[in-house]
């Protein structure tokens, strides 16, 4: 099969410096992947008649990329599209480097794959795609959704984030975003204030907290870090375990569903158990070292960019 992909190397999300990897992994995973027989860049508008492909991706996360392709509605290639929170509303302004900037709302998101004539859509919060995209793709949206997690790139989280716990800073560190408009961090909130936790603000309230490249030894200078997230599975849900930490996570669906177990390669934690169970690991870190490893195991066996490259190809393949 032949691979075209359609992207922004100028996304923020793309971009060697973005706070998170994890998106550029995926798709230099997706374009490196062994099974492709070429792989068409395209970057800019363009006519259909000159894509040589039988998959076609849009890696355009938060549908910002104004690529117009003529007649991609008819092309034989099957066609995906990456979208990333569902929740998204519509924005115009400028980004971060003073670019003009237009992100598409859900209605909107979905109006454009559809008149693209998208097949699937890559969407890695299953709970938020049936809530806001659902609604504009009626009966279709089960048979459209193709499911994986935002996942990290093993190769940069070395056997040095296999450092025993014992040999790590002996605290549980606080580490995300804050802005939310849907409810999805008020646990978070609630937690990074708790006087148990270690807080280090992200690299969006301070430029001076690692990111990029320099945020997988961050994370494993710690011996525990929180995820929480209300409803999906967010990158920290992986690149957490990746680093050798143990995960003290909010439970979600998504993640059980991915094969994480309370007390086996994680520990679950909510409001009523959470200062509890944080004494009790900064009581004894190292003794914690079992749930670290297999965390750390059970990302790189099956939640990884590699992974997902694997899982794309092998889709692609049963259904173009």
């Amino acid at each position: 099969m032949k691979l075209a992909v359609a992207y922004d190397p100028s996304d923020n999300k793309l971009r060697v410096d973005s706070y998170s990897q994890a998106y550029r992994a995926m798709l230099r995973r997706v374009i490196s992947h062994k099974g492709w027989e070429s792989v068409q860049h395209i970057t800019a508008s363009c006519n259909a008649a000159h894509i040589d492909a039988d998959v076609l991706v849009y890696f355009d996360i938060h549908s910002r990329h104004a690529i117009e392709i003529e007649g991609i509605e008819s092309h034989r290639a099957i066609k995906y599209s990456y979208l990333d929170d569902p929740h998204q509303e519509e924005f115009e302004g400028l980004d971060g480097n003073k670019r003009p900037l237009h992100k598409l709302g859900a209605e909107q998101r979905i109006k454009r794959e559809l008149g693209r004539g998208t097949r699937y859509l890559i969407c890695p919060y299953p709970d938020s795609y049936y809530r806001f995209f659902g609604p504009f793709l009626g009966r279709q949206a089960a048979d459209m959704l193709f499911w994986y997690p935002v996942c990290p790139e093993a190769a940069n989280y070395p056997p040095a984030c296999s450092k025993p716990l014992s040999e790590r800073l002996g605290k549980v560190l606080a580490n995300g975003a804050l802005v939310d408009h849907h409810g999805y961090y008020d646990f978070r909130k609630w937690a990074f204030r708790q006087p148990c936790v270690f807080h280090i603000k992200h690299w969006l309230y301070n430029p001076a907290t690692p990111k990029a490249g320099a945020y997988p030894g961050f994370l494993s200078r710690f011996a525990g870090a929180l995820a929480l997230f209300r409803d999906n599975a967010v990158p920290k849900y992986l690149e957490i375990p990746l680093a050798g930490c143990v995960c003290f996570a909010q439970w979600n669906r998504q993640y059980y569903e991915m094969g994480f177990r309370d007390g086996v390669n994680c520990i679950y934690v909510d409001r009523h158990t959470f200062a509890d169970r944080i004494a009790e690991f900064l009581n004894d870190p190292g003794a914690y070292q079992a749930i670290a490893t297999a965390g750390r195991e059970r990302v790189q066996a099956h939640w990884t960019a590699a992974t997902f490259a694997d899982a794309l190809y092998a889709h692609a393949k049963e259904n173009a």
